[in-house]
C-alpha cells in the first residue's frame, strides 16, 4: 500500500501529540483528556484500514497537528515552549530505529496490548487499571532500551503514581506513531527536505477538520 504525505504528516502529528501531553502532565499534572484518549486508543487499533482510522479520525489529532505545524514553521512558540516536546519526539524516533533492529520487545508489547484490549469493553483507555497495564508494558519492554526518554517536570507531578502511568502510556502511544510514520515511508531526511510539503499537508488536514 502506498502512503501519502498526509499519512506521514498525521503519523508524525501522533508522535508530537503524545509528547505534548507527556509534557503537560509532567509540568501541570493535567492534560487534554480527549486528545489523550485519541492517542492511547491508537494502541488498540490493530487492523485499521488507513492512517486516520488508527486515531479514530483526524479530529483526534488536532493537538498534534497544530503543534507539528508550529515546529515546521519554526516560529518563536515552537522554539521556546515546545523544545522539550521536540526532544521527546526525536528520542522516540530514535527508539523506533532501535526496535526495528531488535523487534522482540515490540512483539511482547503487541501481545500485552491485545490482552489489555480484550478487557476494554468493560472500561476505557483512561481507566486507572488500563493505564497501569499499558505503563507496565512500556516499563518492562521499552524503558531498558537506549536512548531512554528522560522526562523533565515538576517533582510533585512526577512523583504521582497515576501521572507516571499516564506518561509511560503516552510514550508508548508516541512510539506506536513513530512506527506508523516509518511504515508510511517517513524518514529523518524528510524532516529537513520536505518541510514545506509537510506544512502544507498539516494545514490541509487542519482545514479539512474545521470545515
Amino acid at each position: 500500500m502506498s502512503h501519502s504525505i498526509e499519512d506521514r504528516t498525521l503519523a508524525l502529528a501522533g508522535v508530537a501529540q503524545a509528547c505534548s501531553l507527556v509534557n503537560q502532565i509532567a509540568f501541570r499534572g493535567i492534560t487534554d483528556s480527549q486528545a489523550m484518549e485519541a492517542s492511547l486508543s491508537s494502541l488498540f487499533r490493530f487492523d485499521a484500514e488507513d492512517v486516520p482510522s488508527v486515531y479514530g479520525s483526524v479530529s483526534g489529532m488536532m493537538v498534534g497537528l497544530r503543534l507539528l505545524r508550529e515546529f515546521l514553521r519554526g516560529g518563536p512558540e515552537a522554539a521556546r515552549e515546545n523544545q522539550q516536546v521536540g526532544r521527546y519526539a526525536f528520542t522516540l524516533l530514535q527508539l523506533e530505529r532501535t526496535l526495528a533492529s531488535a523487534p522482540a520487545p515490540m512483539e511482547r508489547i503487541g501481545r500485552s496490548l491485545r490482552a489489555i484490549g480484550e478487557n476494554l469493553e468493560d472500561s476505557t483507555v483512561l481507566d486507572g487499571k488500563t493505564l497501569e497495564a499499558i505503563a507496565n508494558a512500556y516499563s518492562e519492554n521499552i524503558s531498558p532500551l537506549n536512548p531512554r526518554v528522560m522526562v523533565n517536570g515538576e517533582p510533585n507531578h512526577l512523583q504521582n503514581a497515576g501521572n507516571v502511568n499516564r506518561i509511560r502510556a503516552l510514550l508508548l502511544a508516541g512510539l506506536r506513531s513513530a512506527v506508523l510514520w516509518r511504515q508510511c515511508g517517513g524518514t529523518k531526511l524528510q524532516l529537513f527536505f520536505s518541510r514545506k510539503k509537510m506544512l502544507a499537508a498539516a494545514d490541509s488536514l487542519i482545514r479539512g477538520h474545521l470545515h
